[in-house]
C-alpha cells in the first residue's frame, strides 16, 4: 500500500472515531433533564392598573374596599350620571319618532293614488277633445295638466320626506350611541383582574378626568426576573418550564411553577450575564411581590441541542 493511501485511510478512521464519540456523548445525556439555577430572582407584579375617572363629576358610588378581589370588566362604582341618562332618554324618544316617520308610507300611497286620479281625469279630457274639439275649454285643460303635475310633485316630495326621516333615524342612532357612551364613561370599571390595594377617593368627592380613584394589582400571575450566565441561556427558548423556590426561615420552602417568557439579546460585557424573566402561576395567592427567590429553568437535552435561531 502506498503512503498516500495510508494517510487517506487514517483520516477516514479519525473522522469515524470522532463521529462515534459525539454520538455516544449525545446519547449519554439525551434522557437526562438539564437545569439552570438562577439565584436572587426578584418577584414583581406582572400587571397593575391605576384606575382613573374618565369624566369630571361627583363620585356617587364605590362598591369595593382595599383587599377586595375584582375581575376584569367589573363595575366598581361610578360618577353621578343623572344628566347623561336624561339626555339618553331624550335621544331615545327622538329616535323612536324618526323610526315611525321613516316607516310610515301613508303619505306616499295617498299621493300616488291622487296622481293616478288626476292622470285619469286628464286622459278622459284629452279623449273628449279628440271626439269633440270644443267639449272642454282650454282653461280647464290647463287646470287638469297643472293638477296632474302637482300630484306627481307631491309623490316625489313624500318620498323625499321619507328618505329624510331615514337619514334622521341614522343620525339619532349615532346620537344614542354617544349618549350611551357618555353614561358608560361615568362608570368606574376594573381593566384587569386582581386585588384592590389602594382606594384614593370616597363617595361624595369631586374627581377630575384622569384622576386615580383606585389601584389594582394582578396577583394570580406574577413575574420573576433575574440574571443568568449568557453561555448557559443561549440555547434556551421562551415557553420552557421553570420552578420558583421561595425559602422561608424555619418553614418549608414554597415552590411555584411557571414558564420562561423572555431572554434578553443583550449580554452584559462586564459579567457575561443576560436578563431573563418568567411568568409564575400563583393560584392560591401565597406568592407576594417583592420577595426574592431561586428559579430553576428545566429543559430536555434534545430541546437544548436545537439551533438557537429556531
Amino acid at each position: 500500500m502506498r503512503i498516500g493511501d495510508e494517510c487517506i485511510t487514517m483520516r477516514y478512521f479519525m473522522i469515524l472515531t470522532a463521529s462515534v464519540l459525539l454520538i455516544i456523548a449525545q446519547s449519554a445525556s439525551a434522557g437526562e433533564p438539564q437545569t439552570i439555577v438562577i439565584d436572587s430572582v426578584l418577584v414583581t407584579v406582572l400587571e397593575k392598573a391605576d384606575v382613573p375617572a374618565r369624566e369630571a363629576g361627583l363620585l356617587a358610588t364605590l362598591k369595593i374596599r382595599e383587599g377586595d378581589l375584582v375581575r376584569a370588566g367589573q363595575v366598581l362604582g361610578g360618577l353621578d350620571d343623572t344628566m347623561p341618562k336624561l339626555e339618553r332618554d331624550r335621544v331615545n324618544a327622538e329616535l323612536d319618532l324618526a323610526k315611525q316617520r321613516s316607516t310610515n308610507d301613508v303619505r306616499i300611497r295617498f299621493s300616488e293614488k291622487a296622481e293616478a286620479v288626476t292622470r285619469a281625469e286628464l286622459k278622459r279630457a284629452q279623449e273628449s277633445i279628440e271626439k269633440f274639439s270644443k267639449a272642454i275649454s282650454q282653461t280647464e285643460m290647463d287646470r287638469l295638466r297643472l293638477s296632474t303635475e302637482k300630484s306627481t310633485l307631491e309623490v316625489e316630495q313624500a318620498r323625499r320626506e321619507q328618505q329624510g326621516a331615514e337619514l334622521e333615524t341614522r343620525v339619532k342612532e349615532q346620537e344614542l350611541r354617544l349618549a350611551d357612551q357618555a353614561v358608560h364613561r361615568r362608570a368606574i370599571i376594573a381593566p384587569i383582574s386582581g386585588i384592590v390595594v389602594q382606594v384614593s377617593k370616597s363617595p361624595g368627592e369631586w374627581v377630575q378626568p384622569g384622576e386615580t380613584v383606585l389601584r389594582i394589582l394582578r396577583v394570580d400571575l406574577l413575574r420573576a426576573e433575574g440574571f443568568a450566565d449568557a453561555r448557559l441561556m443561549h440555547r434556551r427558548q421562551s415557553g420552557q418550564p421553570v420552578t420558583l423556590t421561595v425559602d422561608q426561615p424555619g418553614e418549608k420552602s414554597l415552590m411555584f411553577s411557571g414558564k420562561l417568557v423572555f431572554i434578553s439579546p443583550e449580554v452584559n460585557r462586564f459579567n457575561g450575564q443576560v436578563r431573563v424573566w418568567a411568568e409564575i402561576e400563583n393560584p392560591m395567592l401565597t406568592l407576594r411581590s417583592g420577595l426574592t427567590a431561586t428559579m430553576t429553568v428545566t429543559s430536555k437535552a434534545d430541546e437544548d441541542n436545537e439551533p438557537a435561531g429556531k
